[in-house]
């Protein structure tokens, strides 16, 4: 049975052998050479087009290879009567959270002025001082398994832990998002997409943010209004921001790319074998089980 799937998809030996013992002929997607007619199921892990989408007339079934299917217009999947389906579980906790603090020590502790003073034959001639981490106040904004994960991470160097709460589910006790945003030296985002999360740092929160600290976005790029943002790095509001998502990507042009205390990475957070083959493996899984349902109804 013939499958199209992404080409950002690199499936392990393991992967692979699953396909074939769910009788898979798995077929690279491009679409400058594909048949949209003869797509029946597809794999998939990047922005789907809606005019290719549109062309797709006999599609019944598209996994996304994420938790979130933001990736796919689901209203036309749905008009289209193709089932898209995401991933249940939450894979990439752990490589998530370590990416998280892979960019806070490395702001933190200059690596990257650091390391090009020593190519340049230089020493410490214009490097800051570092920033401490130990004692200093970590705010995190949603509080699933990633946010937990970041959370035990801070507390096991000595951070002091700020979660935002919603409003909804404010206790006595806990902060609300402003607060957090004022407190914090170091932010670390973790929410999840949503239309109520757009921009949910927008230019107001960005402004209540302490002079001086740390921001890191390796959730989403749309819960960050990035314009406002690049206002503020212009500024001098922080000590350094890192990002690993992107409002389009792959990047092109960015604006962030001018500033030395910025570090920018290919949305890589979740990319470990451990993490890539778990992810594969369910994918596989979830096509398994969309074609047995059917075999089912038949």
């Amino acid at each position: 049975m013939n499958c199209f799937i992404d080409p950002h998809i690199k499936l392990t030996a393991a992967n692979g052998e699953r396909a074939k013992a769910l009788g898979l002929n798995l077929i690279p997607y491009r679409a400058s050479e594909v048949d949209f007619n003869s797509i029946e199921y597809l794999l998939f892990h990047s922005p789907l087009p809606d005019d290719e989408l549109r062309q797709m007339k006999n599609c019944r079934y598209i996994g996304v290879r994420a938790h979130n299917t933001d990736y796919i217009n689901k209203s036309l999947a749905e008009a289209m009567k193709i089932e898209v389906k995401g991933l249940n579980r939450q894979h990439g906790v752990t490589a998530v959270a370590e990416h998280s603090f892979a960019l806070i020590f490395a702001l933190a502790k200059n690596i990257r002025g650091a390391h090009q003073n020593l190519i340049e034959g230089k020493w410490q001639e214009g490097l800051p001082q570092n920033f401490q981490l130990s004692g200093k106040t970590l705010g995190i904004i949603g509080y699933g398994e990633i946010g937990r994960r970041v959370a035990q991470m801070g507390e096991a160097l000595g951070m002091k832990i700020a979660l935002a709460q919603s409003p909804r589910s404010l206790k006595p006790g806990n902060l609300s998002v402003e607060e957090v945003l004022v407190q914090s030296d170091v932010l670390s985002l973790h929410l999840s997409t949503s239309k109520e999360n757009r921009h949910y740092l927008n230019r107001e929160r960005l402004k209540l943010m302490k002079k001086g600290s740390i921001l890191i976005n390796t959730a989403r790029a749309s819960v960050v209004d990035y314009e406002a943002l690049e206002e503020e790095i212009s500024l001098g509001r922080f000590w350094g921001v890192g990002l690993d998502v992107y409002d389009d990507e792959p990047v092109e042009n960015s604006a962030f790319k001018q500033y030395s205390n910025v570090i920018l990475t290919p949305h890589i957070g979740y990319r470990t074998g451990e993490t890539l083959e778990n992810m594969n493996g369910e994918l596989l899984e979830n096509l398994k089980d969309y074609l047995n349902q059917q075999k089912t109804i038949d």
